[in-house]
Order: structure tokens, then C-alpha cells, then sequence
């Protein structure tokens, strides 16, 4: 039977939801990177790093172009989903420290007012409480 190849054009593969809408593929994948500039060819090295070989068994890669050596280039290694859940908590929480620190609203992140006066928020106290204790 013919292998589906599915093509996915104008996907932000710095984005976690990328890599959870690869998880979700079903069976075995195989990874192609074609035309990767520069850190690209490194991150798609690091998801198939993060799949690991059940999942991934193989990967191709074909760069146009890449960074000079004298440049650090990061690639993602084996990430379970226990320490993918942590790191996301932490940048979620850094995210949240940077927000606080520049005075931005941390309900709808926008500057010139803070959460307790967020136009974001339902006018009704009582539904505006029952947000902030679920």
C-alpha cells in the first residue's frame, strides 16, 4: 500500500503545539527537512531528537544553509513528557515574571492598567470572583 505524505506548509515549528500536533500522528513517522535555514535544521533535528525512535525511526535532512561554526547551535535532545510539562511551567512562569515586571495587565498582558481593573473582565463582581477562585 502507498505511504501517506502529508505536506504542512507555514507551520511555526518553534511552537510547542507543533511538536503536539506531530504526537498525534498515528504509527511511525519519517522525518524530512527540506530547505531549513539556518537554527531550523536545528530544531527539526530536536523534535526528531524529542520523538525518539519509536516514534521517529528517521530522519532526512536537507539544509540550504547553516549557521557558521563559530555560532553555538542548540539542538533539542530527548525530552520525556513529564520534563516537556516542567518546561513549560517554567515559561510559563518567566512569561509571567516579565509581565510583572513591565506592568503589564497579567490577564490580557496589555500595558496602562492592572488585572484588578481589566477591561477583559466581566463587570460583575461576583462572576469576576468566581474567575479568580476556580
Amino acid at each position: 500500500p502507498p505511504l501517506p505524505i502529508e505536506l504542512w506548509g507555514g507551520c511555526n515549528i518553534h511552537d510547542d503545539t507543533f511538536l503536539d500536533r506531530i504526537k498525534a500522528q498515528p504509527g511511525q513517522l519519517a522525518i524530512c527537512g527540506i530547505h531549513l535555514c539556518k537554527s531550523l535544521s536545528a530544531a527539526c533535528i530536536g523534535f526528531f531528537n524529542t520523538l525518539g525512535p519509536q516514534k521517529a525511526p528517521f530522519l532526512t535532512l536537507a539544509p540550504c544553509c547553516l549557521p557558521r561554526l563559530r555560532n553555538k547551535i542548540t539542538v533539542r535532545t530527548y525530552e520525556t513528557d513529564a520534563a516537556r510539562k516542567i518546561r513549560k511551567v517554567a515559561a510559563e512562569r518567566r512569561d509571567l515574571a516579565v509581565r510583572s515586571r513591565a506592568k503589564l495587565c497579567l490577564c490580557c498582558g496589555d500595558s496602562g492598567h492592572r488585572v484588578a481593573h481589566c477591561p477583559a473582565l466581566p463587570d460583575d463582581e461576583v462572576r469576576r470572583q468566581q474567575l479568580f477562585t476556580a
